[in-house]
């Protein structure tokens, strides 16, 4: 907004809300959207809040989308119930990094994941970049090849649906 006023309104402005983003906003950023859960407090409706950034050094992010324009990685709740095996996930822990194919993820969801994976590696659970980097690089599971460490950062092995939710 100040730099619309500075500009005498002459920039457009689109407001677009989390979860509703347009295909043709989301293939701007080529298949490197990330949406981190949380925020800071700011001076709208919410400016008496605290803030809400997740830093315990895990994050688990759903990779959703139909091609490798309008896919994009989604921070959700870091346990088993938020996988499902018809996407793929990147779940970053302090000293690993991996990337779960579902089953059923199609070859864009994979490719995008593959790409968010890289992005996010070199990153803390919360985007910032690390002070050093993390001691294995990207470790790539398909479905039912899952390490005790993944189960564990997820709170333990649980269920969770067969094919996306709709």
């Amino acid at each position: 907004n100040q730099l619309d006023d500075e500009l005498g309104g002459r920039p457009v402005q689109c407001r677009v809300v989390q979860g509703k983003e347009p295909g043709h906003m989301r293939a701007l950023f080529k298949g490197s959207m990330i949406v981190h859960a949380g925020g800071v407090a700011s001076g709208f409706k919410n400016r008496h809040d605290t803030d809400t950034i997740d830093n315990d050094g895990i994050a688990l992010f759903h990779i959703k989308g139909t091609s490798a324009l309008d896919t994009m990685a989604v921070q959700v709740a870091e346990k088993a119930a938020s996988l499902n095996s018809g996407d793929c996930f990147v779940l970053l822990m302090p000293k690993a990094v991996f990337l779960w194919q579902g089953k059923g993820a199609n070859e864009a969801e994979v490719a995008t994941a593959t790409n968010i994976a890289e992005l996010l590696k070199d990153v803390d659970s919360t985007g910032e970049p690390l002070a050093k980097p993390r001691m294995s690089g990207i470790i790539a599971l398909t479905e039912g090849e899952e390490p005790g460490m993944f189960w564990k950062a997820l709170g333990g092995k649980g269920e969770y649906p067969a094919m996306r939710p709709g």
